[in-house]
């Protein structure tokens, strides 16, 4: 991971420019905006481990956070979290992780996590027939009061149909108190 200690001056300049037009553009069309955070890395992204991605990806999003709080950016009436997608070969529920270890030794190494802004109040907006959704009570994140985890699995009624295998994600959510 030490290629990546010196680009935060190159991320942190394609996140904010990123953030900034998704925001124009959620208010332009209301539709929501993401970015895979592959697109940011200095360097191969496939050679990281699923611990350094995990970190990395939780590192930019902080760096996201702190960009809003210093410039004191109201996204309030907005929804901001990071998203990474666990490995699903089961189509029999399996139910939250308990560490963020288990988080993860679970990460999807073939699905790049992404920050997401959205405007919808309902973060649920795939038609899903069978959907499981729960806090998570992780030590690394209590004592920050804008942060919430959140484990998700899911399957729309087509995959329900053919018995196909559950998705499951872990949403990094962060809503800030109005300014």
């Amino acid at each position: 991971m030490d290629n990546y200690k010196d680009t935060d001056r190159i991320l942190n300049n394609k996140l904010r420019d990123w953030f900034q037009k998704a925001i124009a553009q959620i208010k332009f069309d209301g539709l929501s905006q993401d970015i895979h955070l592959d697109e940011l890395i200095v360097g191969d992204y496939k050679a990281l481990s699923r611990t350094e991605i995990f970190n990395w990806s939780y590192r930019v999003f902080e760096n996201l956070i702190q960009y809003i709080t210093v410039a004191k950016i109201d996204i309030f009436e907005f929804n901001l979290f990071l998203s990474f997608e666990l490995e699903s070969e089961s189509n029999v529920f399996q139910g939250k992780p308990f560490s963020v270890s288990e988080i993860e030794t679970s990460l999807d190494m073939f699905s790049v996590p992404e920050i997401i802004l959205y405007h919808d109040v309902n973060p649920n907006i795939i038609p899903m027939v069978e959907l499981y959704r729960t806090p998570l009570i992780l030590d690394s994140f209590a004592e920050n009061k804008n942060i919430s985890v959140f484990y998700k699995e899911y399957r729309t009624l087509e995959e329900q149909i053919s018995n196909s295998n559950y998705t499951r994600d872990i949403n990094i959510v962060y809503k800030p108190d109005s300014i």
